[in-house]
């Protein structure tokens, strides 16, 4: 019975430390599609994002605080929006590796990665 408790805890061990380290990923694998002017909570989710070690990348959907949109980034978030049926958008749109979210915590892009 020991030794069938010591293989137990050895197997919880070694599953335990090949978890993947997804705080480590590429930026490039996780867009932000908001903007600064936006709202409080593209802020508090850039803080979690932040906290969490979730790198990423932000990309501002408009040119000024006078919402002129920013033709790239703004047109990119509404092709991605639009793809998964969502025409009426909670900031922030995140990009992870082509799966496209809306306002998620950073326990969903880390899922994803």
């Amino acid at each position: 019975m020991k030794s069938f408790f010591l293989i137990l805890v050895l197997f919880s061990i070694t599953l335990i430390s090949c978890k993947k380290d997804k705080s480590n990923n590429n930026p490039n694998d996780v867009l932000v599609y908001s903007s600064q002017w936006a709202c409080s909570n593209t802020q508090r989710r850039l803080t979690e994002y932040d906290e969490n070690n979730v790198k990423y990348i932000f990309k501002e959907i408009w040119k000024s605080s006078n919402q002129e949109p920013d033709s790239v980034n703004y047109g990119e978030m509404w092709a991605k929006a639009h793809s998964i049926g969502v025409t009426d958008i909670t900031f922030p749109l995140v990009d992870v590796k082509g799966t496209i979210l809306i306002d998620p915590s950073a326990d969903e892009i880390l899922k994803e990665l």
